[in-house]
């Protein structure tokens, strides 16, 4: 058994596990928490893996989403985004961007990984059967009633997230931009209630622009990317400071 602590942190609280033996979990949350600890068995923390990092925790390649159902003393309720993780469990994406060549399912299976997660244009969702999780990344400039043509629409049951964009973050962070606009009419509809909907940046242009969009779209995670070993090293951002941008979207989450 280990201790699950809810402390003050950076704008935020958080969650603390002290009982895993490689070291310290942290939880992060949208809410203010209670501050009565409780207790967690170790094999009920959801530690989840991604090819995108979600608004959980930031990172290259890693969120996490924690609050196991069966634990202690639970909070009352959790929103939507860590609700769907702590449902469906540990993630791990495939993401496919051509179409060059059929997808396989069973190998991605094999391959441990959960779902696949398709770029803008490219899903093909009429290919899965049910119970095959998938993904996509949508036109922000579009509308959410429209952004699953028919296949879609019939496996959305497996639908298990929906990036908006990809790296716009001018449009982010201006509050009358495509992207505040996709999120409010998907709130507003009740589009997509059983599916995590995120968007991916690559930098944080204005902090203060940045925290109102959060406020105000309201996604269920954020993601960032980068390219730490890229060639020549340094091009986009060096291996040494990588986790430090992390930890700037974590604040944000």
């Amino acid at each position: 058994m280990g201790t699950l602590k809810i402390d003050r942190g950076y704008n935020r609280y958080y969650l603390k596990y002290d009982g895993m033996n490689t070291g310290e979990a942290a939880i992060w949350a949208r809410e203010p928490l209670s501050t009565t600890s409780t207790t967690l068995r170790k094999h009920e923390l959801l530690m989840t893996l991604s090819i995108s990092t979600l608004r959980f925790a930031a990172g290259v390649s890693i969120f996490m989403a924690a609050l196991a159902t069966n634990a202690n003393a639970q909070i009352a309720t959790l929103d939507k985004g860590h609700q769907i993780f702590v449902n469906n469990g540990l993630q791990i994406w495939g993401l496919d961007t051509s179409d060059d060549y059929s997808l396989d399912y069973n190998e991605l299976q094999a391959g441990n990984m959960t779902a696949v997660m398709w770029t803008t244009g490219q899903a093909q969702p009429g290919n899965l059967t049910a119970g095959q999780k998938w993904g996509t990344w949508v036109d922000d400039k579009l509308s959410p009633s429209t952004a699953l043509d028919a296949d879609g629409i019939a496996h959305q049951n497996d639908l298990i997230a929906i990036q908006v964009g990809d790296e716009q973050q001018t449009d982010i962070e201006d509050p009358n931009g495509h992207t505040q606009a996709w999120f409010a009419a998907a709130h507003a509809g009740n589009y997509f209630p059983n599916t995590v909907l995120y968007t991916n940046s690559f930098f944080i242009a204005n902090q203060t622009n940045y925290t109102n969009y959060i406020a105000n779209a309201n996604p269920d995670a954020i993601s960032w990317d980068s390219y730490p070993f890229s060639n020549p090293a340094g091009q986009y951002i060096s291996s040494t400071n990588w986790l430090a941008l992390g930890n700037i979207f974590r604040r944000n989450a």
